[in-house]
């Protein structure tokens, strides 16, 4: 689950990587906790993880803590999964989703249109695929682009140059001095 502090563009996630494999029941309980501790005053991206077991339960109780909540406008999705992303925009359509793209020729055919069948309204590649064109080209389709991994200084401004909408980090505080830097 990543977090982030709504701002002006660009927006800057934090990132903690894969928290590996966890009970089924976690789920739940962790929302809930994230949500009574912190509410309404961030904007929370849920990366739904369920890619070993598609068709299990997770986007049903992920969106059962939401509406239970009332958190609907305090979310975006995403996942690696367009299945998954698909399944939460059609239980909570108001709610954006964000598809994950691997990097490089092994998340080309996603970033090439083929598979953009859900239609989100963000898509999150690896920083190294998110080229000037890349990023005109999905502006032209309305999506705004967050870039993931995004961990070092050369790496941010890079996606600075390109005007990226966001970036996935470990390094918030360093993000946002480079990004209000000018």
């Amino acid at each position: 689950m990543n977090l982030h502090y709504r701002l002006t563009t660009p927006v800057i996630f934090t990132h903690r990587g894969a928290s590996g494999f966890a009970p089924e029941n976690a789920v739940a309980s962790l929302l809930s906790d994230v949500f009574e501790r912190l509410g309404r005053r961030l904007l929370i991206n849920i990366e739904l993880t369920n890619y070993n077991s598609p068709y299990d339960s997770l986007v049903k109780k992920t969106v059962c803590e939401i509406i239970r909540y009332g958190m609907q406008d305090n979310i975006l999705f995403s996942s690696f999964y367009p299945f998954t992303l698909f399944k939460a925009s059609r239980l909570l359509p108001e709610v954006p989703v964000a598809l994950l793209v691997l990097k490089g020729e092994v998340g080309w055919w996603i970033r090439s249109l083929l598979t953009r069948w859900v239609i989100p309204s963000m898509i999150h590649p690896h920083y190294s695929d998110a080229t000037q064109n890349y990023i005109q080209r999905e502006h032209q389709q309305k999506s705004r682009v967050h870039g993931w991994a995004v961990n070092r200084e050369q790496e941010m401004g890079f996606l600075k140059k390109n005007k990226v909408d966001g970036l996935i980090t470990d390094e918030p505080i360093l993000a946002v001095s480079l990004l209000e830097a000018g």
